[in-house]
């Protein structure tokens, strides 16, 4: 049989779910999958599957088939009712070969103690990002383990407990700080600004959401005090209730991507801030003040611009692969409208570039300038020296990083492809983990590294060109900073921060078009040039 699946794990609360499994076809990659769960009102429910990472228990197990690493996917979205008892639901795959395959999932798997979700509901990201990083420090199958354990235990922290610390902390100089927890250059950014708010002799509530056990982590750190007091709450409102009362009480909004209910938390961040709070910041990380889809990919894969209300409506249903699924009876002039009158609200709003201030505008056109700065992140790349780049053929093209399908993953399967194809000089690194990778796409992906021997493994590989091939427009871009301290020749596509950066760099790229071909000739063009004036 050529055929082989598993759900490895499935929970629900609260209309949402979170689980992850693999689905292996030995003869065909997966192009698209979703779990279909029956409701008791006689109906069913899709949920995405979203593959990612590698599995490399498959990829020992299935040594032959080249695609087996990439064949593990994460299960979040929401539950648009309750399941029918003991009732199975199934798998629905469509294979790249285009064989469609429909697999039973036991109802013994899949659970039935579901409570009714919530009316109100919009993106929530954060459980595959939270997977990779554990299984990036220990190890696919003791990340499993790890999360499963989590998941599965019972809540020890009592919620009046952490509520009536919250309320002791009223006559307190008080910041909260509202952010996903799932990495990346936003955590960055929190940790900074946070450790500035403790030296400045403020209190710190932390609100984040944690997809393991789909409910919402509370941290509570004091100015010169190491320790940090943490409780969870199935929901953050009333947290946010008894922080309200606080009498000198500063908010930032770093992330809502990952809460269930974005939009009831900004009615309350501009309910307090009109009756209580002192302050109000928002800081521009990506675009889900435009979008529930916050990369502003569309349901067709690419970058959509920010296109008519008309075309946004069209879009959103179809879209669950980048919604993730809880953006289910959202309306985008709805969602737009509230979050105009948050921005309005704001006392500041931090972008980190001009471009994404750009963008933002589209979706705002009433946005008030004079309410924003630009504040790129901070950034120290002293570990990073120069390196040299190789100027032979054929062109060497290194990626680093994770590379989600967001991040350009299947533009970067799609440049290899060109390249096979035309036997053109190049080839492609990846210096981290792939999406969708197989053995036989013709990049070589080389795996997690430490990012203090980038310069080594450049110059070890040959690197020609470090590109960053993200489809969806960065509001910053910590990776090409990092290779423009490297002094190396970098392109990019024409859209978010890292254009508008690299346009002033001496050995810069701006790629006409985000399309494959395009990119492959205009790279192999740029390495055929004398070096640019100026470049180091």
């Amino acid at each position: 049989m050529s055929r082989h699946y598993a759900i490895d794990a499935f929970a629900t609360r609260n209309g949402r779910c979170f689980g992850w499994g693999w689905f292996l076809d030995e003869d065909s990659a997966v192009e698209r999958c979703a779990l279909v769960v029956p409701l008791r009102d006689g109906g069913e429910w899709r949920v995405p599957c979203l593959f990612s990472g590698m599995r490399e228990d498959l990829r020992d197990a299935y040594p032959a088939v080249g695609h087996a690493a990439s064949a593990g996917f994460m299960i979040h979205g929401t539950l648009n009712g309750a399941p029918m008892p003991d009732a199975p639901g199934h798998l629905d795959v469509l294979l790249r070969d285009g064989r469609r395959e429909r697999c039973e999932v036991p109802a013994s798997v899949l659970g039935t103690a579901v409570a009714p979700p919530p009316a109100s509901r919009a993106g929530v990201r954060g459980a595959l990002a939270a997977f990779r990083r554990k299984a990036a420090e220990i190890g696919v199958f003791p990340a499993i383990a790890h999360a499963w354990r989590r998941l599965m235990v019972a809540d020890a922290a009592v919620p009046t407990r952490i509520l009536a610390r919250l309320s002791s902390l009223e006559g307190e100089r008080v910041a909260l700080v509202l952010d996903h927890d799932m990495g990346g250059g936003a955590n960055r950014y929190r940790n900074e600004s946070m450790a500035d708010l403790l030296r400045d002799g403020r209190h710190v509530v932390l609100i984040v959401p944690r997809m393991d056990t789909l409910d919402y982590r509370i941290a509570i750190h004091a100015p010169g005090d190491a320790k940090v007091e943490e409780g969870r709450v199935a929901d953050p409102l009333a947290a946010l209730a008894a922080i309200g009362r606080c009498r000198d009480l500063e908010i930032r909004v770093n992330e809502l991507v990952s809460f269930h209910d974005p939009l009831a938390v900004l009615d309350w961040c501009m309910a307090t801030r009109a009756s209580a709070a002192k302050r109000l910041v928002f800081h521009l990380h990506d675009y889900h003040a435009v979008c529930p889809a916050w990369t502003l990919i569309g349901s067709d894969g690419r970058y959509c611009g920010v296109p008519s209300l008309d075309r946004c409506r069209a879009c959103l249903p179809d879209n669950l692969a980048h919604t993730l699924g809880f953006s289910i009876g959202a309306d985008v002039a709805q969602w737009r409208a509230r979050w105009s009158a948050f921005l309005g609200a704001c006392d500041e709003i931090v972008a980190f570039s001009n471009a994404s201030v750009e963008i933002l505008r589209k979706g705002h056109p009433a946005l008030d300038a004079a309410r924003v700065t630009i504040r790129p992140h901070r950034v120290d790349n002293a570990a990073l020296r120069p390196v040299t780049p190789n100027r032979g053929w054929p062109v060497v093209i290194a990626v680093a990083g994770h590379i989600s399908r967001p991040k350009g993953a299947e533009m970067l399967l799609e440049m290899a492809e060109v390249i096979r194809r035309g036997a053109l000089p190049a080839r492609i690194v990846v210096f981290g983990t792939l999406e969708g990778h197989c053995d036989d796409s013709g990049i070589e992906v080389r795996g997690r590294f430490e990012p203090s021997a980038l310069p080594g493994l450049l110059e070890a590989c040959g690197a020609s060109i470090c590109l960053l091939p993200s489809i969806c427009p960065e509001t910053f871009s910590f990776v090409t900073d990092e290779y423009m301290a490297m002094r190396m020749p970098v392109a990019v596509f024409p859209i978010g921060a890292p254009s508008e950066r690299v346009a002033g760099y001496a050995d810069g790229l701006v790629i006409s078009r985000i399309d494959a071909a395009t990119a492959v000739r205009e790279i192999l063009e740029f390495a055929g040039r004398p070096r640019a004036a100026g470049a180091a």
